[in-house]
């Protein structure tokens, strides 16, 4: 009896843990910013670059005119890798689209949604002011050989 109990109690704890890292994010939540080619994506893909710089846990580790990316996930950390790719779409306009991963399987922090909504506000210019949605990370750079490869830099 005490077998069974332990048993149902570990797929218990095994469904919870699964669901709460599959969890589905809100289809109204924004996944990218459009901008028309020119000053507006200049200005738009500045903006994106300055909440990168301010938002990811991880430094940016490349910045060129279509993508913007940091280092990351590692380990087991909650701190969110950053992504943004800039898309043309031939008709004059373009997309930043924003991805946003982690390492736990369990949760991210900041969550993914809050991440995406903050891009989208920024970017956009419903915001004048690049305000972290989280404390302060320390920035985080990978070492390669050392285990869980996070050695805070600040």
């Amino acid at each position: 009896m005490t077998k069974r109990l332990a048993r149902l109690c570990l797929i218990l704890i095994s469904l919870a843990l699964a669901a709460c890292g599959s969890a589905a994010e809100d289809g109204a939540t924004p996944t990218s910013v459009a901008c028309r080619v020119g000053p507006d994506c200049d200005r738009k893909w500045a903006r994106a670059i300055a909440w990168v710089e301010q938002n990811a846990c991880y430094k940016i580790e490349k910045v060129d005119a279509w993508r913007i990316q940091t280092f990351g996930p590692y380990g087991k950390s909650e701190g969110t890798a950053i992504a943004i790719d800039k898309v043309a779409s031939g008709d004059g306009w373009a997309q930043l689209f924003i991805h946003v991963s982690c390492a736990n399987i369990v949760t991210c922090y900041p969550s993914v949604t809050a991440q995406k909504i903050s891009f989208f506000e920024y970017v956009s210019g419903g915001s004048n002011d690049v305000v972290p949605i989280h404390p302060p990370f320390p920035q985080a750079h990978p070492i390669p050989g050392l285990g869980d490869p996070l050695v805070l830099l600040r």
